[in-house]
């Protein structure tokens, strides 16, 4: 949490965050009772990370993310995140641009909690041509679908939507 404070300690804990790493202060060797005696470390992406009851292993930003999400939208979180992993076990999962990120290649899908809905964003207008002619009724935007808590999500046809972006992320 930011500005919170650690085991008795003035420092922030993981205050910023940059690609791979995360830089946080923690007490110098010789003990610390001020700022300026104390120093930055980095963590690396693989000391962060946690494991799953599967033995894959997800980034602490990524477990925060999903423990974060509301009751009344983790429904439609968990089935998002299970539709990319049964097509794609071995997608990188990362925070990126502040949303849990799925990596194939160079093909991405990433989902999120918004103020009204839970979104599916992908690389490209392109992976949503079929599912808008057959889904009119759902909020799409430019690469994404919006999902409101009281809709259903269409399986079949959002594992097509994730499994043309992450095979053709050029849209091809």
């Amino acid at each position: 949490m930011r500005g919170a404070r650690s085991a008795g300690h003035h420092a922030r804990p993981c205050t910023a965050e940059a690609r791979n790493r995360v830089i946080r202060w923690v007490p110098a060797a010789s003990g610390c009772g001020r700022a300026s005696r104390c120093a930055p470390t980095v963590e690396t992406a693989h000391a962060r990370r946690t494991t799953t009851r599967q033995g894959r292993r997800l980034d602490s930003a990524v477990t925060r993310y999903f423990e974060g999400v509301p009751e009344s939208r983790k429904r439609h979180i968990q089935k998002l995140h299970a539709l990319v992993m049964k097509r794609f076990p071995d997608a990188e999962l990362s925070m990126k641009y502040r949303m849990p990120t799925y990596s194939h290649g160079e093909g991405w899908v990433a989902i999120a909690n918004q103020k009204n809905y839970v979104s599916l964003y992908t690389c490209g207008a392109l992976h949503l041509v079929e599912f808008k002619k057959a889904f009119p009724q759902y909020k799409t935007g430019a690469g994404c679908i919006n999902f409101r808590e009281r809709q259903e999500i269409p399986e079949s046809a959002v594992a097509q939507v994730i499994e043309h972006a992450m095979l053709h992320p050029k849209g091809a």
